[in-house]
């Protein structure tokens, strides 16, 4: 089986598709089967996209300790490809690897840095793959050098902004810089999206929580602005919520 599935693989870019999906099948039964083989499913300069969307999935699929590294090095080279998308595909892929084998996690961040270090304009997903891989591992934060070489201002996407958020509430301990960039998004709370407005809410919270005396005027800011002015019922009973309970005492809170 695993001979002829790679002669498969060599086919035309439809053979090559069809093979790819049937073997996610196979593999959920023997997970090992082409493990051996790995390269003959390499995503290729000419295969179309969705060859190597698929290609990219079987790979993360077939990660496993003993080809980690090796899955690595190819994620790397797909990250210079043309097509944005297949790039944005591989920095979430690079996060997936980190999650999956922590012993190369600290080489899914570097990889991270690097690739946003040559593409700035993957910024966006590097901060969101940076999210979910400190959510597993918090000693892998590297929020504050994105930061630093990149700037926060150049955040724009709904999913980006929500992790960076996420990070400065999360970790606000160990970011320097993270009261004044909370500040610039609060200053256009009302302008945001829902969920970034949701993710602004509770980082100040967290903040405030570990430093009320300088969190205390800002938090008041967010709770009033949000409980007056939104119209998303969600948010403005959340506003409501935390407003009560903070009332009770910040060690009621906590």
């Amino acid at each position: 089986v695993n001979s002829a599935l790679v002669t498969l693989s060599r086919g035309d870019p439809e053979t090559q598709y069809v093979v790819c999906k049937n073997i996610h099948a196979i593999l959920v039964i023997f997970p090992n089967l082409i493990c051996n083989s790995l390269d003959s499913f390499y995503v290729r300069f000419t295969d179309p996209p969705y060859v190597k969307l698929e290609k990219l999935r079987l790979l993360l699929k077939l990660v496993t300790p003993s080809t980690a590294c090796q899955i690595l090095k190819e994620l790397e080279e797909y990250s210079s490809e043309v097509d944005l998308v297949f790039a944005e595909e591989v920095v979430k892929g690079i996060a997936t690897v980190a999650l999956k084998i922590e012993s190369v996690a600290p080489s899914c961040v570097e990889l991270l840095l690097r690739i946003v270090g040559r593409r700035p304009e993957l910024l966006p997903q590097v901060i969101t793959s940076c999210k979910n891989i400190v959510r597993k591992y918090p000693e892998q934060l590297v929020l504050e050098t994105l930061i630093i070489e990149h700037g926060a201002d150049a955040v724009a996407e709904e999913d980006a902004k929500v992790s960076l958020i996420w990070m400065l509430g999360e970790f606000c301990d160990f970011i320097t810089d993270g009261k004044p960039i909370i500040t610039r998004f609060i200053d256009e709370l009302m302008s945001h999206e829902q969920p970034v407005q949701m993710a602004i809410l509770s980082a100040v919270i967290k903040m405030f929580l570990r430093d009320p005396v300088g969190m205390e005027r800002t938090l008041n800011i967010v709770l009033d602005t949000l409980t007056t002015q939104s119209n998303d019922p969600d948010l403005r009973d959340r506003a409501y919520a935390y407003w009560r309970l903070l009332s009770k005492g910040v060690g009621v809170a906590k």
